[in-house]
């Protein structure tokens, strides 16, 4: 069954064809210019992503130190002072010639003590607290000029413990 217009026009079903094709496709474009602005906050959570995975590479370094700084508890000479030593020498080999692995392990240097480590000869366990900046930043470069899109500042404070 075919629908013939008698004045030789074109039928309803190509005009509502054309029609829905046109809505489509503004509608279309009108969601890509409103996802553009989500794409940036996109980006935003990446630079999070970074500081977060930055962290868990803290954390395993600063975990193996201590492992291996701790390794010498049997002896009966062990202290605070015996640990840092332990301590130092560990970390001072994720040190590169440029600088550390992960470059935020530069901060433990001044933070190891003996007021920040502290040693329970009963237990057995030695446990050290650390505070960490830990930075990220989005810089697009705009004629000539470097424009900040983006940055964020994590402080991060953990107490790290090691049973001997």
């Amino acid at each position: 069954m075919s629908i013939k217009n008698k004045k030789g026009g074109m039928s309803v079903s190509i005009a509502l064809l054309v029609l829905a094709t046109l809505v489509l496709s503004c509608f279309s474009l009108l969601m890509f210019y409103l996802r553009e602005k989500n794409l940036q906050e996109t980006i935003y959570i990446s630079s999070l992503e970074d500081i977060y995975s930055k962290e868990e590479q803290i954390n395993f370094y600063i975990n193996k130190a201590m492992g291996s700084a701790a390794e010498g508890s049997k002896n009966p000479e062990f202290s605070e002072a015996y640990f840092i030593i332990n301590f130092l020498a560990e970390i001072s080999e994720y040190k590169l010639e440029n600088g550390f692995v992960v470059p935020e392990l530069e901060q433990l240097k001044n933070q190891i003590n003996e007021e920040n480590i502290e040693y329970n000869a009963e237990s057995k366990i030695v446990s050290a607290d650390f505070e960490i900046m830990l930075e990220d930043k989005i810089v697009v470069k705009e004629k000539k000029e470097n424009k900040e899109l983006f940055s964020a500042s994590y402080a991060y404070k953990k107490k790290f413990e090691k049973a001997l």
